[in-house]
Parts: C-alpha cells; structure tokens; sequence
C-alpha cells in the first residue's frame, strides 16, 4: 500500500528531498535557512537520540513551543522510529496542559522554557529547548543518526491533535501517516490546478 510515492510514513519525503536537493532550502525561519540535507541530519540525529531516551513505536513525544523550526524536526523525527506526535496548543491554561499531558501519556515532552510554569507532574521528562540552568537540553537528544525507516507503515499513527472539547473534554484526533501524506498530496494537486496545471 503506498499513498504517492509514500508507503513507509512520511519521513521518506525528507530523506527523497536531502538526496534530489540535498542545497535547496527546506525552511525558512526569521534569518535562517535550512537545507533539504541540514533538515534530514537534524531530524535522522534527533530520532537517534529520542531512541537511546527509551523512545520507540508507539510512545507518545510531546511538544510546547512557540514558532521555531524544531517543530518539523520533532514530528519527522518521531515519523522515522513510528513514534507518536503530540503538539499542544500555545493558548492551553496549566490545567488543560495537565489534563491533555496525562491523557496522551507522554514518554517524553520538549517544550520551551516560556511555558515552564503551565507544567504538570504528568509531562514525564523534560527536555527544553532553551534549558534553565541544569536542565536538560534539547540538544542532549542529538545522537547516532536513524537514516532509514524500519517498521512504520501508512497505518501508523503520526500525531495526536487534540480538539477544542467545547461540550467536553478535549479529545485526542489520531492522524496517520496515511492521512497525513493523502492531505498534503490533495493540497498539492489543487494548487496545481489554481495554476492551471493539471497533476
């Protein structure tokens, strides 16, 4: 089964790109551009290091951060060792953090110091992106890289999005690999025919 050219989750995309165009621009932040090559090395050690954390298929890997780039590493990342993708809302009060955190049981969080005092107990460990003095850093996940893509299929599960929950609780949505690459796929064909190119 395959959607496109993606049939082992979406981390393929990163790895096709960094070998096509490996030079190329994959993102653009403020005055910093990373390179199709730059953004699979990061997210190949990253995935590397949240192995040797404990972090395999299935956990769940929390994220809290304002707009940075380590949001596309994290989820790329957790898609190559079929770990599960959790962003929070930057909007969250401590209490729906708390209550989201233990829901999703967490393996792990990243999150930035920004939000430190929104944290439960239940976010398990921490690692941040701008460390407080003796904490641990997000860098601390860098390790030996995960190049290739081992047991993750389109039926995985990429990510959990919590919805409003206006008449609940907020509920977990599950987004697959499948779903993920059949959405991004869809959006493309239809810009291409804005253009008036047929896909």
């Amino acid at each position: 089964m395959s959607v496109g050219t993606v049939r082992g989750g979406i981390s393929e995309w990163l790895s096709f790109w960094a070998r096509y165009a490996p030079g190329r621009p994959a993102l653009l932040y403020r005055d910093r551009t990373i390179s199709w090559a730059e953004f699979e090395d990061r997210a190949a050690r990253l995935a590397g290091g949240l192995r040797a954390a404990g972090i395999g298929s299935g956990d769940r890997v929390g994220y809290l951060s304002r707009n940075n780039p380590e949001f596309y590493e994290v989820m790329m990342a957790c898609a190559r060792i079929g770990a599960v993708f959790v962003p929070f809302n930057i909007r969250l009060s401590a209490g729906e953090i708390g209550y989201m955190t233990g829901d999703a049981g967490l393996s792990l969080l990243i999150c930035e110091a920004f939000f430190g005092d929104r944290l439960p107990d239940t976010a398990g460990p921490v690692f941040w992106l701008d460390p407080p003095e003796g904490e641990r850093s997000y860098a601390d996940l860098s390790g030996d890289p995960v190049r290739t893509v081992d047991g993750v299929t389109l039926d995985h599960v990429l990510a959990l999005a919590y919805t409003s929950g206006t008449t609940g609780r907020p509920k977990a949505a599950m987004i697959t690999h499948g779903n993920a690459a059949a959405t991004s796929i869809a959006v493309i064909k239809q810009q291409l025919r804005s253009l008036g190119s047929e896909p």
